[in-house]
C-alpha cells in the first residue's frame, strides 16, 4: 500500500504532464522504447503488524504515483465499457483495493493527502456503481477514504483526461489497445525507489533526483513543516489540526480563479527580515518558530494574512474604515507591485490595532499611490522599488506620518519620484496605450468621492489605430504621433464590436454620449464635435490639470 502523508500538499499534475505521459505511453506500446525512466520515488515504510500489508509513505513521487493509478482506474473503466468486467474487476482487485488487514481506515492501494481522497473517492464509487462492473465486483471488499470533501481538483480532472485518453485508443484498437496500454503501465515504467529511515529527509534530496518533478514551493515546505511537528506521532491529532486550524488558514488564499497561498510567504518573510532572499525565506521561518506547536506556527503564519489578502484580493478582512477600504482598493486597482506588499501590510495591521490612526494612515497610502501611480504614468519601472520599501517601516523608526514616508522614499536618489514637469509631459506625449495604469487612471478622474469606481471593461481609442478614408483630418504623422495617447483613449463598461471600433468619429460620438459609467467618455461626446488634432490637444491639457490634482507631488 502507498500512503501519502495527510500534510502532503495536493496533486497537482497539469494537463502537459499528462499530455507527455500519454506519448511515453505510446512509444512504448508502439514498441518505440523498451523502458521509460520517470524518476526516483522516495518513501518511508511504516511499521505493522506480522499480519498486516506493509505501508510505505511516500515523501516524494506522489504526483507520478497518483497520475498511474488514475490511469489504471480509467483502464479499468475502459474495459468495463468495453464487455471485459472480469478482467477490470480483476485489475480493480488487485491494483486499486486491498483485502490484506492494514490497520487504516481505507483499503485503497493508494492513499492520497488530506485534500484529494474526496476527490479520489469520486473515482473510485464512479468505478464500482458501473452497470457493466458493479455485478463482476460482488464480494470484492471495499473501503472508501475518511475524508469525503470533494475539491474538485485534478484528481477528478486527470481521471476524466485519462478516460478520453483510453476512449480515443479503444476507438483504434478495441479491448486489446486498452490491454497494451495498461500493461505499459504496470511493466514497462521504471523507477529508482529510495526508502529513508528519516522522512524528514526526502525534501532535501528530491530536487536532484526526479524527472519532471512539480517543483516544491514555500508554502509545501511551511506546510510539510507544520505537519510533521505531530502527524509522525499522532495522525488523528494532524487530521482534527489540518480541519480546524490549517484549512481556515489555507483556504482563505483561494478564490474562484486564482491561489494566493504561495505568494504569501515571501512578503511574510521579508517582514520579519527585510535583506531576506526568497531562497532563505523558509529557513527563516523554520528557525523562528522553534519548538513551537502546529496550532502556534499557523497563528503566527496567519497575523498578516487579513492585510495580505485586503491588497491582493480585495475586501475588508481587516474591518478597516471606509476611507481606509477606499485607498486600499485603489492600490490593488492600480497593479500594485508586489516589493510594497511587506510596508503596507505592517502599515494594514498597525492601523486595524491601533497602533497608527485612520487619518495618518490613509494619508500615507495616498503618499504610496501618488508615487506609484506618477512612475507608472511616466513608465519607469518597478526595478529599485524592493531597495525602497523592503527596510521603509523600519526606516520611519516609528514616526508614520505622510510627511516622514515621503521623505525617506525620496531619500533614494537612484529610484525617481517622477516631478510635475516630467508627469505633465508623460500625460501630454507618451503613448499610454495598453498600459496596465490607464484603467485605474480613467476610473480614478470618473470617480464619485467616497465610492468604488465602475470597472473598466475597454479602453478605446477615438482615433483608430488604422483609421480609414473617413478620418481624413489627420496626416499619416498626426495618426502616429496621436493615435496611442491618453488624451485619444475612452473608457468604455463594454466590450466594442470590431466594426465599431473603426467607426467615424460621428458614429463613435454617438456611442459615447451614451456610455452608461463613465463621464469623461461622455465629456468626449459632449465637448467635441470634430475629433481633429486640436480636440486631441485640447483634452490633453485637461487631463493634465486633472492628473496632477489627483495626485499631487506635494509632500516632503
Amino acid at each position: 500500500m502507498l500512503s501519502i502523508p495527510f500534510f502532503q500538499r495536493p496533486y497537482k499534475w497539469q494537463t502537459a504532464r499528462c499530455y507527455q505521459l500519454e506519448l511515453d505511453i505510446l512509444r512504448l506500446v508502439e514498441g518505440e522504447d523498451d523502458v521509460h525512466f520517470v524518476g526516483a520515488i522516495i518513501m518511508h515504510q511504516l511499521p505493522s503488524g506480522p499480519a498486516e500489508l506493509a505501508v510505505d509513505e511516500i515523501i516524494d513521487g506522489q504526483q507520478r504515483l497518483t497520475t498511474v493509478y488514475l490511469y489504471l482506474c480509467a483502464a479499468i473503466h475502459a474495459l468495463a465499457l468495453a464487455g471485459e468486467a472480469e478482467e477490470a474487476a480483476q485489475l480493480f482487485r488487485r491494483y486499486i483495493v486491498t483485502n490484506v488487514p492494514t490497520g487504516r481506515r481505507s483499503n485503497l492501494r493508494l492513499q492520497p493527502s488530506g485534500e484529494d481522497q474526496g476527490d479520489l473517492n469520486v473515482v473510485i464509487r464512479e468505478l464500482t456503481t458501473m452497470r457493466q462492473l458493479e455485478p463482476a465486483l460482488v464480494g470484492t471488499h471495499i473501503n472508501l477514504l475518511p475524508s469525503d470533501e470533494r475539491k474538485h481538483g485534478r484528481v477528478e480532472t486527470n481521471y476524466k483526461r485519462a478516460k478520453r485518453f483510453y476512449r480515443l485508443q479503444s476507438a483504434e484498437g478495441g479491448s486489446d489497445r486498452i490491454r497494451e496500454i495498461y500493461t505499459a503501465l504496470l511493466q514497462q515504467l521504471s523507477v529508482v525507489v529510495i526508502d529513508v529511515n528519516d522522512p524528514t529527509n526526502g525534501p532535501k534530496i528530491f530536487d536532484s533526483l526526479n524527472s519532471r518533478q512539480e517543483p516544491m514551493t514555500i508554502g509545501d515546505l511551511v506546510r510539510n513543516d507544520v505537519f510533521l511537528r505531530v502527524a509522525l506521532e499522532d495522525p488523528e491529532q494532524a487530521i482534527e489540526i489540518d480541519r480546524e486550524a490549517w484549512q481556515p488558514f489555507y483556504s482563505a488564499f483561494k478564490t474562484d480563479s486564482k491561489d494566493y497561498f504561495d505568494a504569501y510567504f515571501f512578503p511574510f518573510g521579508l517582514i520579519h527580515e527585510p535583506n531576506l532572499r526568497k531562497s532563505e525565506v523558509y529557513p527563516t521561518l523554520k528557525r523562528e518558530w522553534g519548538r513551537m506547536s502546529p496550532v502556534e506556527v499557523i497563528d503566527s503564519l496567519a497575523v498578516f494574512q487579513p492585510d495580505f489578502l485586503d491588497l491582493v484580493i480585495g475586501g475588508n478582512r481587516s474591518e478597516h474604515a471606509p476611507s481606509t477600504v477606499l485607498r486600499l482598493d485603489r492600490l490593488r486597482r492600480a497593479n500594485l507591485p508586489a516589493s510594497a506588499l511587506p510596508f503596507l501590510m505592517q502599515l494594514s495591521h498597525a492601523m486595524r490595532t491601533g497602533a497608527v490612526g485612520v487619518g495618518p494612515g490613509d494619508g500615507i497610502l495616498d503618499v504610496i499611490d501618488a508615487f506609484l501611480t506618477r512612475r507608472a504614468i511616466c513608465g519607469f519601472e518597478p526595478t529599485g522599488l524592493h531597495a525602497v520599501f523592503k527596510r521603509l517601516w523600519l526606516d520611519c523608526d516609528n514616526w508614520y506620518t505622510p510627511q516622514r514616508v515621503a521623505a525617506e522614499i525620496k531619500k533614494h536618489k537612484t529610484v525617481s519620484w517622477p516631478t510635475d514637469a516630467e508627469v505633465s509631459a508623460a500625460v501630454l506625449q507618451r503613448h499610454l496605450a495598453g498600459a496596465t495604469i490607464v484603467p485605474y487612471l480613467f476610473q480614478e478622474l470618473d470617480a464619485v468621492e467616497g465610492a468604488l469606481p465602475s470597472p473598466v471593461m475597454y479602453v478605446e481609442r477615438v482615433l483608430p489605430e488604422k483609421p480609414d478614408d473617413a478620418w481624413t483630418q489627420f496626416t499619416d504623422e498626426e495618426v502616429a504621433n496621436t493615435r496611442d495617447l491618453l488624451a485619444n483613449l475612452v473608457p468604455l463598461s463594454e466590450s466594442p464590436s470590431q466594426r465599431a471600433l473603426r467607426e467615424p468619429y460621428d458614429e463613435k460620438r454617438r456611442r459615447f454620449a451614451e456610455e452608461p459609467a463613465f463621464g469623461s467618455t461622455r465629456s468626449v461626446a459632449a465637448e467635441y464635435a470634430r475629433w481633429d488634432i486640436e480636440a486631441v490637444s485640447s483634452r490633453a491639457r485637461r487631463l493634465q490639470e486633472l492628473v496632477l490634482e489627483r495626485w499631487p507631488d506635494g509632500m516632503g
